[in-house]
């Protein structure tokens, strides 16, 4: 069944001031979660044995993505002091073959980190620590002149 409404203009009206009853429960999905609330659901289910790998991977989720933005820079300066002998399209197309490595390794091992093979906190950390160790080592090349 379903009704079919004609109309130029349509008032319904909506009680704001009503509360929600008290035994309803509204539950948050990981990503409305903040930290805290984060924190209290993976010793929840840490205290009744279920796996709760998922949410540990994006308890560190949370610290990983804004240091992305300092390995990325641990790359491009290195990239930026080379000698100008390449086109701007290489560049451009090198930042997206450097972005799309550290998708593919981030989701890679944050997909480890779900299933358990290796440690959450570590599968969500590695491709900060390879594209910035990567960076680094560039970053020694080109100061003393090897590349």
């Amino acid at each position: 069944k379903y009704n079919r409404v004609f109309f130029d203009t349509y008032s319904m009206l909506i009680n704001l001031a009503q509360d929600a009853p008290k035994d309803a429960v509204r539950y948050k999905s990981l990503r409305e979660m903040n930290k805290q609330e984060l924190g209290a659901e993976i010793q929840r289910l840490k205290n009744s044995h279920i796996n709760h790998n998922s949410l540990l991977v994006e308890y560190h989720l949370r610290n990983v993505i804004p240091f992305a933005c300092l390995t990325f820079a641990l790359i491009a300066i290195p990239l930026g002091l080379r000698p100008k002998q390449t086109t701007k399209g290489l560049g451009f197309g090198l930042s997206l073959i450097l972005i799309l490595l550290y998708y593919t390794i981030l989701i890679t091992g944050m997909t480890a980190g779900e299933r358990g093979m290796i440690k959450p906190i570590i599968a969500v950390w590695l491709p900060n620590l390879i594209m910035g160790a990567a960076g680094i080592l560039y970053s020694v090349k080109v100061i003393r002149g090897k590349i």
